[in-house]
């Protein structure tokens, strides 16, 4: 078992190798000749050869810690570090099948029982567009979870929109029930109003409670 770098120290020409090749990026960019493309140099004293270079994407206007203002999918502390970082997988049906609050979340048979009621509702399914050309509620308009966090305003109904307009009830769906409580937050923090919930167990739950000929994938 190899020891951490406070335990076991560091080789002194090590950082120095670091600290030359950092001073000289610097000045290659302060000099403008830095090509600019995004690259990850990596150092190890006791391989051969000792030196890797990694290719990194570019940077993308979505991203949650560097992406660009009104174009970010949600904040930064909504990042699963454990998943990010190689933990276990989160159990996500278990997780899309907490109830939450009434005021928050619904469930399968009750939103289908105001559907057969005839109650004005809008159904916003948060899924990519492939997923809900696949299969999708009756009724249900197609805005991805991506777009919602990085611009809720987009899940504002029209100010000409009698039918969905304010006061009327809106409901959210995803596939398990996971992305539609994040877009149900976000629906609220850009001033959805009337009644706004999402679906407990998402689509899942649809076909397990209320038609089971409804796609499962």
């Amino acid at each position: 078992m190899t020891g951490s770098c406070e335990e076991v120290g560091i080789l002194g020409a090590v950082t120095g190798i670091i600290g030359n090749l950092q001073a000289l990026e610097a000045i290659k960019i302060i000099t403008g000749l830095h090509d600019g493309k995004p690259s990850l140099l990596l150092y190890s004293a006791l391989s051969v050869p000792p030196f890797r270079s990694v290719k990194l994407r570019q940077r993308r206007p979505t991203c949650k810690a560097c992406g660009n203002e009104g174009q970010k999918e949600g904040p930064i502390s909504q990042t699963d570090y454990v998943t990010l970082c190689g933990g276990p997988r989160p159990d996500w049906v278990a997780r899309g099948l907490i109830e939450g609050t009434p005021e928050n979340r619904i469930r399968a048979k009750d939103l289908d029982n105001i559907l057969r009621s005839g109650t004005k509702a809008r159904i916003i399914d948060v899924r990519s567009p492939t997923e809900f050309g696949i299969c999708h509620l009756s009724g249900s308009i197609n805005i991805p979870i991506n777009t919602i966090m990085s611009n809720p305003t987009t899940a504002i109904p029209p100010s000409g929109d009698e039918d969905h307009g304010d006061g009327h009830e809106t409901y959210v769906v995803c596939r398990l029930g996971n992305d539609s409580q994040l877009a149900v937050m976000a629906m609220r923090e850009a001033g959805v109003a009337g009644v706004l919930k999402d679906l407990v167990g998402g689509l899942r739950a649809w076909t397990q409670d209320v038609n089971p000929e409804f796609p499962v994938y």
